[in-house]
């Protein structure tokens, strides 16, 4: 089995979407078509001008359909995805060492043929199996979202509630206050309600506190205590980009922090979380490592 690169163009002004669709074939023509291309062989569909990305995958059904009228060779693509928002464009592809000489990613006409490696292959395929499965996943925890929305919305109306009663109690009489706490019953009432949890990759969790070194990624001070278990820095990871707004599972997503920075970015001005937008703050993004920096530390490092 060998691996090919289609390069394409809209189809008559028609969007890619409208005949590139998982379980359908599509005819292609092309200039020449390589002796070597066989039945069953992978395919990656290749977006030319002005997209330039992987965009789809596929396999060959019939590689000699007949010629079309103007007498261009033709053949038939099993289509195994839909259009794909892969994010493997031709920059992307150009820093690998994988792809250095990959005669797809240099200039030429679209309905092309290009033979590329199985090590290419191989990695293309994983990469766009991962999105898939990325993105399938996704799709689930929205579904799920759906059911637990009702309780969601009931728990935050609690909660809201609750807010008011604090503020009203503090704002009242100390005195009747504690009158109300000698006659309060010791116990409350529960009851139950739904909620999403994400199972979250320990690993991610792992490679944040390690690269962290014991200081929390905001006010860059050392973790307040060890836990008992092990004896480590007790950091919690938060996610930038939060979990149930649709951000990813990933080191590149995640920051190390002490208790109080955390709490303050669930509770107060937020500094580091992605919608945050602070005035005193601002982030740096280096090999995948997440560094906090006030604006009088980038200036301490600016004007050395």
């Amino acid at each position: 089995m060998k691996y090919w690169i289609l390069k394409t163009k809209q189809l008559y002004n028609d969007p890619f979407g409208e005949w590139i669709k998982r379980g359908t074939s599509t005819r292609w023509g092309a200039g020449s078509i390589p002796k070597d291309f066989a039945k069953n062989d992978r395919v990656v569909i290749w977006e030319s001008s002005p997209g330039m990305r992987v965009m789809a995958l596929g396999y060959v059904k019939n590689p000699a359909l007949k010629k079309d009228k103007d007498g261009y060779p033709r053949f038939l693509v099993a289509n195994t995805t839909d259009v794909i928002d892969s994010r493997l464009d031709i920059d992307t592809l150009r820093k690998l060492p994988l792809f250095k000489e990959a005669g797809f990613l240099k200039a030429g006409p679209a309905f092309t043929i290009f033979r590329i490696s199985k090590a290419q292959g191989e990695y293309l395929y994983r990469k766009i199996g991962s999105k898939l499965r990325d993105d399938q996943q996704k799709a689930e925890n929205i579904k799920k979202a759906k059911s637990v929305r009702a309780s969601a919305q009931s728990i935050e109306k609690q909660e809201k509630a609750l807010a008011k009663r604090v503020a009203k109690s503090r704002r009242g009489s100390a005195a009747k206050r504690k009158k109300r706490l000698a006659n309060a019953p010791k116990v409350p009432k529960s009851h139950f309600a739904n909620s999403q949890v994400f199972d979250r990759n320990p690993d991610v969790i792992a490679e944040v506190l390690e690269r962290s070194k014991g200081r929390c990624g905001c006010c860059n001070k050392r973790a307040p205590f060890a836990r008992a278990s092990d004896g480590s820095p007790y950091l919690e990871v938060h996610h930038i980009v939060s979990l149930s707004s649709g951000g990813e599972d990933a080191v590149e997503n995640a920051i190390a922090l002490c208790p109080n920075c955390h709490r303050n970015e669930h509770f107060g001005r937020p500094k580091v979380s992605h919608h945050a937008k602070s005035k005193g703050s601002r982030f740096t993004w280096q090999d995948d490592d997440i560094e906090f920096m006030t604006d009088s530390a980038v200036k301490k490092l600016t004007t050395k």
